[in-house]
């Protein structure tokens, strides 16, 4: 496996050059020199993707879940001052604004209605 390399610069002074192998592909994209190779996807444009269908699914699985004990008649609700979450409707779409703060709060609220 070929590491990175030191390559004179014009005035002579060893400047690192960038890794050519297998593990190029883990560097960041604007890092990354490939000339002479096709194009490739590099690996940090997918962390977004992935972070954002996990956050639908779970989006989803609340709201087939909070459904699910609402037409059991045990319904997931928090109650925060004026806002109330009550629904199936709402807790999705509270999941999907601020997912951060209402996907716990669900799993909380859900698991102290059981």
């Amino acid at each position: 496996m070929r590491g990175a390399t030191e390559e004179p610069d014009q005035d002579g002074t060893a400047q690192p050059s960038l890794p050519t192998d297998a593990a190029a592909r883990f560097l960041p994209c604007s890092a990354r020199v490939n000339p002479g190779r096709p194009a490739t996807v590099c690996w940090m444009t997918w962390i977004p993707i992935v972070v954002l269908l996990v956050i639908i699914g779970t989006d989803l699985w609340v709201y087939t879940d909070a459904r699910k004990r609402t037409e059991g008649g045990t319904p997931v609700a928090l109650s925060i001052g004026a806002l109330e979450v009550n629904t199936p409707t709402v807790w999705f779409v509270a999941c999907l604004i601020l997912w951060i703060l209402f996907f716990p709060a669900y799993i909380v609220t859900r698991n102290q209605n059981s």
